[in-house]
């Protein structure tokens, strides 16, 4: 009996399916996986590394109240459009737990890039040119709001990649995967 619940369990790990009879092992599933989006996941993995060790030397620690913070901020968006994160959650096949670890790697790389400037003059630039953007909204203040905002997350974003380059630049990294 021991024998063929041990054959039965050792079956199912490295078999990730049937189809009518014929099983789909682990490896071949895997070697699939890893052609269709292994280097973006070990991009990816390789970057997380980098910038989570860049933070530990320079002791930038993000704290579980901004973590809260940031998920209750979310949660608000979402209520207000009608969806609740679990709901989003579940349909991007993530978890909270997948999703702290996120808010994490990006307040920690805010973190490390520090704050940004947007000029009143950036601002009436950028509403010249995007005045479709400002679509039903007439209310001149909330549209500048807006705009300082989305050119705020620009510049953020940019320092961030910057960033992301110089360490990737830095970095020894090394592949065994090819």
């Amino acid at each position: 009996a021991v024998l063929a619940i041990g054959g039965f369990m050792f079956g199912k790990w490295f078999t990730v399916a049937k189809v009518n009879g014929e099983a789909i092992s682990r490896s071949e599933y895997t070697k699939e996986l890893e052609k269709a989006a292994g280097k973006q996941v070990l991009d990816s993995l390789t970057t997380k590394k980098i910038i989570m060790q860049e933070a530990k030397k320079k002791n930038i620690v993000v704290s579980d109240k901004d973590v809260e913070a940031e998920l209750k901020k979310i949660e608000a968006q979402l209520k207000g459009q009608g969806q609740s994160l679990d709901q989003v959650l579940a349909f991007q096949g993530q978890t909270r737990d997948s999703l702290k670890e996120q808010i994490v790697l990006q307040k920690t790389v805010e973190k490390m890039v520090g704050p940004v400037t947007v000029s009143d003059e950036e601002v009436d630039k950028f509403i010249e040119e995007n005045k479709d953007l400002a679509g039903q909204n007439t209310d001149l203040e909330t549209v500048k709001k807006q705009a300082k905002e989305r050119l705020s997350q620009q510049k953020t974003d940019a320092k961030i990649q910057a960033l992301i380059q110089d360490l990737r630049k830095k970095a020894k990294i090394e592949m065994f995967n090819e």
